[in-house]
């Protein structure tokens, strides 16, 4: 087996196992099958190419375009035929963007969410080839197989366990084993001391790849219970205390994902002693742009509820309360009515003046 073959095996081997690590965010595993034919793709293209002799820039070249027309045929396949290519290819990618923009984890099937999907595992496992192989640097394929593990990581409001982490690392350490493997045949083949080291050495290689392999695939499984857990809670508790401005998801958003779940769920329900029922906002949209109504920006503070400005302290109807209870409600504002005096809720909540 020559170099070229072993680096490429491994990391197709490896493109395989980090792309299962985004089957939490689908409930449609359509994306494998195209993703998996495109890693196959690049990876008999590199091979071929160093049995045809080519340059290492045209060989990516030629997988660039490879999968660029396989991932293209893909997607204009289910349209309209009457519709050029791009037209059909377009749309398609623009409503596989909304799809996972107002879904929720597992997202429902969509043609274009699919292809989006195989395009990113086609995409890093030819990055992750180029580094290993073109580049000579095996070292350095461990950021785009991490960039598959660290998709649902951080877009998942769940923990995603640790068996995505050990796949990451799996395929991290055949390539680094392929690695090994094709420097330890870089021997000369002239005399038959020649070949009783390089048997000895070979058998060194893989005690070297238990001994490194088995504790990393172990230390992983350690930090993978934990670090997939980590909140943006965690990370705000990180930077100093105090108030400022802060980057908060759209209100919006949040609603529209709501409201297109594809599934009924009761997300909250609340009770009044208003006769008239009570109205909840969760903040205010104050300025206007082309795009329409937007928020500004949010300056946090803790502690007792801001004076509302234009609101008497006490009106004379006196004090109302109402209680909100939230279900799968998946915004980062609390549903209040308007205008709030104080406020009672389970855990550490903050508030824009």
């Amino acid at each position: 087996m020559r170099p070229v073959d072993r680096t490429w095996l491994a990391v197709a081997v490896a493109g395989v196992l980090a792309s299962l690590t985004l089957r939490p965010l689908t409930s449609d595993d359509a994306y494998l099958g195209a993703g998996w034919f495109l890693i196959v793709l690049v990876a008999v293209t590199a091979v071929v190419g160093d049995r045809l002799r080519l340059s290492k820039l045209l060989v990516t070249l030629l997988q660039v375009l490879l999968t660029v027309v396989v991932l293209v045929a893909y997607a204009i396949t289910p349209g309209d035929p009457a519709l050029p290519w791009w037209g059909r290819l377009g749309p398609l990618v623009v409503e596989g963007i909304d799809h996972m923009q107002v879904s929720t984890a597992p997202m429902p099937p969509h043609a274009g969410a699919a292809v989006i999907l195989a395009s990113v595992v086609a995409g890093m496992t030819l990055v992750a080839g180029v580094l290993a192989d073109q580049l000579e640097r095996p070292a350095l394929a461990l950021a785009p197989l991490a960039t598959l593990f660290a998709v649902p990581a951080v877009a998942l409001r769940t923990d995603v366990g640790f068996m995505p982490f050990v796949l990451c690392a799996t395929g991290y350490l055949l390539i680094l084993l392929a690695d090994g493997l094709n420097a330890d045949r870089a021997w000369t083949r002239n005399v038959a001391a020649d070949e009783q080291t390089a048997q000895l050495r070979g058998s060194g290689v893989w005690r070297i790849a238990t001994l490194i392999g088995v504790p990393a695939v172990a230390l992983s499984i350690a930090i993978g219970t934990v670090a997939p857990t980590l909140t943006t809670t965690f990370f705000e508790s990180l930077r100093p205390g105090g108030t400022g401005p802060i980057e908060m998801s759209d209100p919006q958003l949040d609603l529209r994902n709501n409201l297109t779940r594809p599934e009924n769920a009761q997300v909250l329900t609340y009770t009044t002693d208003k006769p008239t029922g009570a109205y909840l906002r969760m903040t205010a949209l104050p300025l206007m742009g082309p795009d329409g109504w937007a928020q500004s920006r949010v300056s946090l503070r803790q502690g007792a509820l801001s004076p509302v400005p234009g609101v008497p302290t006490m009106p004379a109807a006196g004090s109302r309360t109402t209680s909100v209870q939230i279900g799968d409600f998946r915004s980062m504002y609390l549903p209040v009515p308007y205008a709030p005096r104080a406020q009672d809720a389970a855990g550490e909540w903050s508030h824009d003046p």
